[in-house]
């Protein structure tokens, strides 16, 4: 039975496979309720309408239109695409026979609300992206490795516990879960991937582990609540885009670890202020992107010329400091105060600043991004 043998066939609510079958490569009819299999079929054997093996030891197809299945102890592997676009499916016992759930295993599966995953499984292959009803997973210690798209746009999901055996978590993973509100990254884990948790719009924290070296391409994009991320001295990557448009994002300190953040990073990030160590990549990074700055037991920092508190604005607090900085009582970046550009910190600089505060920039430069 070749590929899209039943296309079209929008009807059809069983198949029996007869006893000389010996290949099947697809059966998938959108009202399908049951497949069954002649007894003396030597490759195939069903059960309640299921399509196994013969031994039944792979689970291959079950009908698209069948709301709840109890797969048998004697399943071993939940073949890929299985229950593809099953959009009827509501429940589904996976027994604890079975270590492997092959790709897009329950993909489209758009009414599954839960699934427990039993500790037997060791691996999960991408298996149940689009499943928009899904609620709570429980992922068991078992597994090691969550595929890539393995949650992709699941926009219910809530919960998911991820146990601290995971080591890796494919590109896009919980790409669009928009309800995912708390998820804990394993300790384990060394890398996140692109687009893992990027348009998780509900997420509000997250704490990026002690051996996690590299943080991929839009990681966290589009994480529009995300206020709080810890980034943990192990890292030496913030990649592309990895916290673009987390436009709640206010305050993240950077580690000195980090040698290299790609560009438009934090591109839309309209409340961010970074927080590092001063003379640290960080810091070139921010005053290079106009980022504000707060470097860490130190002065604000920004890349605005007269802005020398930090907090984007022109005012006599900046002319104070400057103040202090001619009499060698405080210690900012020179090109910041040097308003008049005469390669000194006087009290004319102050004055200018002063001045500009009220409206009255006479260089035309105070309250400007400085160029290099």
């Amino acid at each position: 039975i070749g590929q899209a043998a039943f296309a079209g066939c929008d009807s059809l609510k069983s198949v029996t496979i007869g006893k000389m079958v010996k290949t099947i490569s697809d059966i998938s009819c959108s009202s399908l309720e049951r497949i069954d299999v002649s007894p003396d079929n030597s490759h195939y054997s069903s059960e309640d309408g299921v399509l196994y093996n013969n031994d039944k030891t792979v689970l291959i197809r079950c009908p698209n239109a069948k709301m709840t299945v109890d797969i048998p102890d004697s399943v071993m592997t939940i073949a890929e695409y299985s229950f593809y676009d099953c959009t009827a499916l509501e429940s589904v016992t996976i027994p604890e026979s079975v270590t492997d759930i092959g790709k897009s295993a329950f993909s489209h599966c758009r009414s599954l609300a839960n699934v427990d995953i039993p500790d037997s499984v060791t691996s999960i292959g991408g298996a149940f992206d689009d499943c928009t009803s899904l609620v709570r997973v429980v992922i068991p210690d078992s597994v090691t490795k969550i595929a890539g798209s393995t949650f992709f746009n699941c926009t219910s999901l809530k919960s998911v516990t991820i146990p601290e055996t995971v080591t890796e978590i494919g590109g896009s993973a919980f790409f669009g879960c928009e309800s995912l509100a708390n998820v804990t990254i394993p300790d384990g884990l060394i890398y996140i991937y692109a687009n893992t948790f990027s348009r998780c719009t509900s997420l509000k924290s997250i704490t990026i582990p002690g051996l996690v070296k590299h943080i991929g391409i839009s990681a966290f994009s589009n994480c529009t609540s995300l206020e709080s991320v810890t980034i943990s001295d192990s890292v030496l990557v913030l990649d592309y885009n990895s916290f673009e448009g987390c436009t709640s994002l206010k305050d993240l300190t950077v580690p000195e670890s980090v040698v290299s953040i790609g560009s438009e990073s934090f591109k839309d990030c309209t409340a961010l202020t970074v927080h590092g160590s001063s003379g640290s990549y960080a810091e070139q990074y921010a005053k290079e992107n106009s980022i504000p700055f707060v470097s860490i037991g130190g002065q604000a920092v920004s890349n605005v010329s007269g802005d020398l508190d930090g907090d984007t604005q022109i005012t006599s607090a900046d002319a104070l400091v400057i103040l202090r900085m001619s009499v060698g009582a405080e210690d900012i970046d020179l090109t910041l105060a040097d308003v008049d550009g005469d390669g000194m910190i006087t009290s004319a600089d102050a004055l200018a600043v002063l001045r500009a505060s009220v409206g009255n920039d006479e260089t035309g430069k105070i309250g400007k991004p400085i160029t290099a």
